[in-house]
């Protein structure tokens, strides 16, 4: 058995949690993920692109689909994680096991920020009809993954106006018209594509996909940018200044949310994941 199963399971332990679900994704539901944020290769010893593992105190499952079925049956074999090849008419969802193996009161645990709101609240409200409970915790890969890859550090860069055809302060206004016209006082981004597009940036954080990973609030008078700030050159900040663009860290993302005053917030819930949501 993988002595990184043995890790999360006390863990798991710990945080009172009787099963754990560690999905391929990072905070931004991005569509390759990033060393950081490939906790489930980290537990499974699994490398492919796509698949979802589920823990439980004294058994675990990996779902993955037919593209990794004989990767994934050699990549396991004796780790103490059983296969299901997803849409055979054999193999039940996800869901479907939770609903038939876990009994009333159990705690699934979930770490908020790789799972976004939609795909968290419909879990949620699934499972109580079971009276199973939802818990989000913080991500438990920080306590047992001790050589964990860095969050990505590539310095963002500008995209030249030639390219972008419209300038950052011109989008903004654009985007504040469009929150008038649905009475919304504050928008959260979350999409790094649409970041990009918004400040007329660039980066290289995530694979294939010229984005950075970061999280964008825009208000009536104020648009606050939370990036890592190892990520923010001079000539990137002197940029952003000059558009009115407040650069904070990204890791005060969900304290900032929690001071955002009472209003109407625009936000898109398959691409926010539930943490920050949860924040709100």
């Amino acid at each position: 058995m993988r002595q990184q199963l043995s890790e999360l399971r006390r863990a798991m332990q710990a945080h009172g949690i009787d099963l754990y679900i560690i999905p391929t994704d990072d905070f931004h539901a991005s569509e390759y993920v990033g060393a950081h944020f490939r906790g489930r290769h980290y537990v499974s010893g699994f490398t492919g692109s796509a698949g979802t593992l589920v823990v439980t105190a004294d058994w675990a499952g990996l779902w993955t689909d037919g593209r990794y079925f004989l990767q994934a049956g050699q990549q396991l074999e004796g780790s103490g994680i059983d296969l299901y090849k997803e849409m055979l008419p054999e193999t039940p969802s996800i869901l479907d096991f939770l609903r038939e193996n876990l009994t009333a009161n159990s705690v699934v645990g979930i770490d908020g920020k790789v799972f976004s709101t939609t795909q968290a609240i419909a879990l949620q409200e699934d499972l109580a009809k079971n009276d199973i409970t939802i818990k989000s915790i913080a991500d438990p890969m920080n306590e047992i993954w001790t050589d964990r890859p860095p969050m990505p550090e590539a310095p963002a860069f500008i995209h030249e106006m030639k390219y972008a055809g419209k300038s950052c302060p011109d989008k903004l206004a654009a985007i504040r018209q469009e929150m008038k016209k649905s009475e919304a006082d504050v928008l959260l981004v979350s999409a790094l594509d649409e970041i990009a597009w918004t400040l007329n940036i660039r980066g290289n954080d995530v694979h294939c996909n010229p984005v950075v990973v970061s999280y964008l609030i825009i208000n009536e008078q104020e648009t606050h940018f939370f990036i890592q700030p190892e990520k923010v050159t001079e000539e990137l900040s002197a940029y952003l200044e000059e558009a009115g663009v407040t650069i904070h860290a990204y890791g005060d993302t969900e304290s900032f949310v929690t001071r955002i005053p009472d209003g109407s917030i625009m936000l898109d819930m398959g691409k926010t994941n539930y943490a920050v949501y949860s924040a709100l």
